[in-house]
């Protein structure tokens, strides 16, 4: 064997020496890699837009894998997707399906209307209201002058929640009391009231300072008094949310 056949040989040894060397970089950081991130697990993504309060079409969602870490919270798999589920607000293409965008056709009472108002997710949801629940809704109106100070007010008692929509960031004016400029995390909340009630809260949503949402306890018939408070004529407190 001659020198030149030598060396190439040698180049040969070097080069699978390489090639086992890398291959065997590239298994353990995509190893790594999965014990990081988890196994695949599957998504509904819509690939159309769905309205509000309408059910899913045919076709309207594809299933998706994605690594388990990368998974939203509370994402939905086709078992959850059950006959009778209808979009609990618009939902764009590319939505991922989570718990709470899909729910029962709301039952309204005789007399009854929904609305929808937008509130500060902090101060008026915080995380803990869900469809179903009575909360009592409280007003802070300001007052004009020394005769007629701030002021808080029980405005609505009982009003029932249809629905409470996904979080979103706003940078104009905010939803109800919306003095408040600039960044700011709100939530769209539906309820089922009645037209007295309804006033009430659109008056509120116009001109009081802030609102918030009072959950009740469900066995608790008697919430607190409506306090003093001087606000506009037809803006008193309700009995209930009928």
């Amino acid at each position: 064997m001659n020198p030149r056949q030598r060396r190439g040989i040698l180049l040969i040894a070097l080069a699978v020496i390489g090639a086992v060397a890398t291959f065997v970089s590239v298994t353990t950081y995509v190893a790594e890699t999965r014990r990081l991130v988890g196994p695949d697990v599957t998504i509904l993504k819509l690939s159309q837009p769905v309205p509000a309060f309408s059910p899913l079409p045919d076709g309207a969602y594809s299933v998706e894998k994605i690594p388990e870490k990368f998974r939203p919270e509370g994402a939905l798999d086709e078992t959850d997707i059950s006959p009778g589920l209808v979009a609990g607000t618009d939902l764009p293409i590319d939505t991922v399906l989570q718990q709470g965008l899909l729910i029962l056709p709301p039952q309204l009472e005789e007399g009854q209307q929904e609305i929808a108002v937008t509130v500060d997710a902090e101060t008026g949801v915080a995380g803990q209201i869900r469809p179903g629940d009575r909360v009592d809704i409280y007003a802070t109106f300001e007052g004009d002058d020394q005769a007629t100070p701030d002021c808080v007010t029980l405005l609505i008692k009982q009003a029932q929640v249809l629905l409470v929509g996904v979080i979103r960031t706003e940078t104009d004016e905010g939803g109800l009391g919306g003095d408040v400029t600039g960044q700011q995390e709100v939530v769209p909340v539906t309820f089922a009231l009645s037209g007295p009630n309804i006033e009430k809260l659109v008056y509120a949503e116009s001109f009081a300072t802030e609102v918030r949402l009072a959950l009740r306890r469900p066995l608790d018939p008697v919430g607190p008094g409506p306090g003093r408070c001087r606000v506009p004529s037809g803006v008193s407190p309700s009995r209930g949310a009928g």
